[in-house]
């Protein structure tokens, strides 16, 4: 799921990876380019708002406007599961055990040379490009959110 289509597709914004399904759900902000694969569109609607749902239902909410630019996930408390060696080369599977501590890693798919890792715990904050990934427990609703910012229109 992580390596086998090395031709593509690209994806620009960093993605969530469930280990248990396979499922992958990018973090999209911006709309993609449709003529070239993980490209930004040269014209962005500015005043966007949406609620969708990636892999396995996982609700997202986007919002592009002038003064933010983000995607926000919910993963549920008990998310996921353990890693299901069927959907994963055995260089995969290293590098997922390496950074798994729950049951979703965050990727970086943009080149696909040089996949990047990340794991998927309260307090992380990892800057990808032109976003900020970060994540934080929400107690009230026992998710943990998972927000990505995107800097595209900042100067």
């Amino acid at each position: 799921m992580v390596c086998d289509n090395l031709q593509g597709p690209r994806f620009h914004a960093p993605c969530l990876l469930e280990l248990s399904t396979g499922e992958l759900t990018e973090l999209e902000i911006y709309e993609p380019c449709h003529r070239y694969s993980g490209e930004l569109a040269p014209d962005q609607d500015m005043d966007y708002n949406v609620m969708t749902f990636g892999g396995s239902g996982l609700p997202l909410f986007i919002d592009r406007m002038e003064e933010i630019q983000r995607c926000v996930a919910y993963l549920p408390e008990k998310a996921g599961g353990e890693i299901e060696p069927s959907y994963y080369c055995r260089d995969c599977r290293a590098k997922l055990t390496k950074v798994a501590t729950q049951g979703y890693v965050l990727l970086d798919l943009y080149d696909l040379d040089a996949i990047q890792v990340y794991p998927v715990e309260d307090g992380a904050e990892y800057p990808i490009r032109i976003y900020t990934v970060t994540m934080a427990h929400d107690e009230d609703q026992g998710h943990l959110v998972v927000t990505n910012i995107g800097h595209l229109f900042e100067s």
